[in-house]
């Protein structure tokens, strides 16, 4: 199975293959494959992948860990059907909490070492506001496959 997508760049397609992959894998004991942001592909890109990750996960050759996060939509939670999926949408005050207080110790980090300069250090507070406030009603399907 390949997996292509045209390069804005050099408008050459990018193919990926499954052989391509496991070539690399074997090089290791275990891979760790993080897709984030699944349900931002195109709906024809986002099957390709789903179907050469589930391929890459029945391949014997080389053990995958493979992660997923996305939002909720259809064609994703079917193809997912039977494997491990942690559905955050019932802990979104518990994840926005989490996610405010990580967003509060960056910032306090960045203003402190100087990467971030601000003439009112009370800024910082907004900052965290404006980027927790743009996460509420996330949803997320995580996924071990």
């Amino acid at each position: 199975m390949a997996l292509s997508e045209s390069s804005d760049r050099r408008h050459s397609p990018a193919v990926l293959k499954t052989e391509h992959i496991i070539l690399l894998g074997r090089e290791f004991r275990l891979v760790y494959l993080i897709i984030d942001g699944l349900n931002e592909w195109s709906p024809e890109l986002r099957r390709k992948l789903l179907d050469l990750l589930l391929e890459l996960n029945r391949d014997a050759r080389v053990k995958f860990k493979i992660s997923i996060t996305s939002t909720f939509e259809n064609g994703i939670e079917k193809k997912l059907q039977g494997y491990e999926v942690l559905n955050l949408e019932d802990e979104t005050d518990n994840v926005i909490y989490e996610i405010k207080k990580v967003m509060e110790r960056k910032v306090e980090c960045l203003f402190r070492t100087k990467y971030l300069c601000l003439q009112d250090p009370g800024l910082k507070h907004e900052i965290v506001s404006t980027l927790s406030n743009s996460s509420q009603g996330m949803s997320v399907i995580l996924s071990s496959i």
